[in-house]
């Protein structure tokens, strides 16, 4: 939860990237298991950032193999640090296809643009406080986010030299390109992207129990979708996405804080859940984040009679008034709110979910991504026939706090497996490292 994370975090970490190198046989296949629509229905993969082998099947599950992929700056831009290894399974069933990934990180970066307070100390005074709401009592933190890419050639080039199924990320990946993403004469290109920050939180709108595919209670967290165009580089897909900016253009004090009188009881008028879900408080999320069923309700921004701060943490503290960081105590700060409110995705950009968890035991991420074979946006998304032996090229970034400074793969392919199930390698527990 959001508490542990942001004051629980460890001062000293130790990167285990051995446990991610790859053995003696080296590939750029990634090899998709089929599931069954029984076995899935037994065996639901769930979108949590919790790898199961009932989901995933056991290590050594020749259907559904691990491919450890070299990630560094030679193929992606600017990180002098050694290479990383991207330990990635797949699976796809009749609908949809899902993506396990899984990377050393010493910490988790997943307060990106987030807001401090830096004003006066109203701990112990009253009233309102006209500067409350202005530049001058809030500062945004330096601190960016993770991010993970996966790119998919949609449509090749005219020809293979310096092709993206011949050279991957170094094609496509580069800062300092024009276009920034993509080249000419270098096909189309379509991008997930998942952000730690911008599209992890919301995923924890429902109850586990639910259908991850059709949850009753909101959906999980969207990732970014784009495509890739030779002419205008990288353009989000149409629709509009699962995050806003909590800030007015140029400034850096927020237009939204946490507030108890938004949390609408179930069934009484003006129920903001357009799903029909329990109105929760803050809609089920962590009291840092604010969430927004439907973007077009009006709720009252922060003023600077506003002076009591109800989502104090970490979780579980009462509400008090506006603390700024106490320069006695080393490594304080000043409360916080989020840079950004969250809402349901739309179109388009709406067609790939999933959700990432830090693992504070083996510091490292673990990200599980679903979307359906075929979006119906062919101008958007690559389609999946779903056929066994079907071949798509694609490549992976790492970013590590940062958007632009990332580590990328050589061209990898996703190679659909036979349509045979292995339900004996699958059991409950975690993947098997």
């Amino acid at each position: 939860m959001l508490g542990a994370a942001l004051f629980l975090l460890p001062l000293t970490a130790c990167q285990k990237d051995d446990l991610l190198k790859p053995g003696d046989v080296e590939s750029n296949v990634l090899v998709v298991g089929y599931v069954s629509d029984a076995e899935f229905a037994q065996n639901p993969i769930e979108l949590d950032g919790e790898a199961l082998a009932r989901e995933w099947g056991g290590a050594l599950d020749p259907e559904r193999p691990i491919l450890q992929v070299r990630v560094s700056r030679e193929d992606g831009a600017g990180d002098p640090g050694d290479p990383l290894y991207v330990s990635i399974k797949a699976v796809y069933t009749q609908t949809h296809l899902y993506m396990l990934f899984q990377w050393a990180d010493d910490d988790p970066n997943v307060f990106k643009d987030a807001l401090e307070y830096i004003g006066e100390d109203l701990r112990f005074g009253s009233g309102c406080y006209p500067p409350l709401a202005t530049d001058a009592s809030w500062r945004r933190l330096p601190e960016d986010e993770d991010r993970l890419s996966v790119v998919f050639e949609m449509e090749p080039s005219g020809d293979d030299l310096g092709s993206f199924a011949e050279q991957g990320c170094q094609t496509a990946c580069h800062v300092g390109s024009n276009p920034t993403f993509g080249g000419i004469d270098r096909g189309r290109l379509d991008v997930w992207q998942w952000l730690s920050t911008r599209t992890n939180p919301p995923r924890d709108l429902f109850e586990r129990t639910e259908n991850p595919n059709f949850p009753l209670r909101g959906y999980p967290g969207y990732l970014e979708d784009y495509v890739i165009d030779a002419q205008v580089g990288l353009a989000p897909d149409p629709g509009s996405p699962s995050w806003r900016l909590n800030t007015a253009e140029g400034t850096r004090h927020p237009i939204f804080v946490y507030k108890v009188n938004d949390d609408i009881p179930f069934g009484s008028e003006g129920c903001r859940n357009e799903f029909q879900a329990d109105c929760l408080k803050n809609n089920g999320l962590d009291e840092f984040y604010l969430f927004r069923d439907n973007v077009t309700n009006v709720y009252a921004e922060f003023s600077e009679c506003d002076t009591l701060n109800e989502a104090v943490l970490p979780q579980g503290r009462e509400p008090r008034r506006w603390k700024p960081a106490i320069p006695e105590i080393p490594g304080d700060i000043g409360d916080l709110v989020t840079g950004y409110w969250y809402t349901y995705a739309r179109g388009s950009r709406a067609d790939v979910k999933g959700k990432g968890a830090w693992s504070d035991d083996e510091f490292r991420w673990t990200l599980e991504i679903g979307r359906r074979l075929d979006t119906g946006n062919p101008a958007d998304d690559v389609i999946f026939a779903g056929e066994p032996g079907e071949e798509i090229p694609f490549a992976i970034a790492i970013f590590d706090n940062s958007g632009a400074v990332h580590r990328g793969s050589v061209a990898q392919v996703l190679r659909f497996g036979p349509k045979t199930s292995s339900a004996t390698a699958r059991h409950d527990g975690e993947v098997p490292r």
